[in-house]
């Protein structure tokens, strides 16, 4: 059950964050670029565009990964005094 409890923690802290993390990716590009994010399968896109809107998304989705999942880790340490 507590491995249930944490890994639903982090599937719904990762859903509401991964939501956030777009709008904000979305709009940091935009007012850095002051364009809409790239559609990276468009051809007509520069590949040094396509590979920074890739890297940028790619960074963030795992720095929010790892917090969701270190979240949940001490929230499972607190409730049962041990990790997972």
């Amino acid at each position: 059950m507590n491995k249930l409890y944490s890994r639903l923690v982090v599937v719904g802290l990762s859903a509401l964050g991964g939501v956030l993390v777009k709008i904000g990716l979305e709009k940091g590009w935009a007012a850095v670029t002051g364009e809409n994010p790239p559609d990276v399968n468009d051809p007509e896109v520069p590949i040094v565009v396509a590979l920074s809107w890739a890297v940028a998304s790619a960074a963030a989705l795992a720095a929010l990964q790892i917090m969701t999942t270190r979240y949940a880790g001490k929230q499972n340490l607190k409730l049962n005094g041990k990790d997972r």
